[in-house]
């Protein structure tokens, strides 16, 4: 009976623990523009961050998300790979990660596997029509 209560702790000590992030960082829209309120992020090679991405659109239309890509080189292809694209994110190589597509009021989280190598990596917002404007990039050193 001891060893299965020890087992029992012990699972549960586990749950409590959860995943381990280098870095969490918030970031939300800017009402109803196409904008992100954090367009740069720092983050150290081969580190992994959680990313807390928050909608403050009031339109309906105002639908987002973020996608880190491997290179600015990427942008476009990706951008119009996406409008017809399950939930606007075409599956490619080219993409690091992706969260879900939220609309006004929500929020997601998104779980980026930083690469080693340094340099910037853009992420984008693939919903049809903002990805020209809505741009980020997380600078990694």
């Amino acid at each position: 009976m001891k060893h299965f209560i020890g087992i029992i702790a012990i699972a549960l000590m586990m749950v409590g623990c959860g995943p381990s992030f280098d870095q969490t960082i918030e970031i939300e829209t800017l009402g109803n523009q196409m904008v992100y309120n954090t367009p740069v992020i720092k983050a150290k090679a081969g580190s992994t961050i959680k990313i807390v991405f928050k909608t403050n659109a009031t339109m309906a239309v105002m639908k987002h998300n973020i996608v880190v890509l491997k290179s600015a080189d990427d942008i476009d292809s990706v951008g119009k790979a996406a409008i017809t694209a399950t939930n606007y994110v075409p599956e490619t190589a080219q993409i690091i990660a992706a969260s879900d597509l939220i609309g006004p009021g929500e929020s997601t989280d998104l779980v980026v596997n930083i690469p080693t190598a340094p340099g910037e990596y853009p992420f984008i917002c693939t919903f049809p029509g903002h990805y020209q404007v809505m741009q980020g990039k997380i600078v990694v050193n």
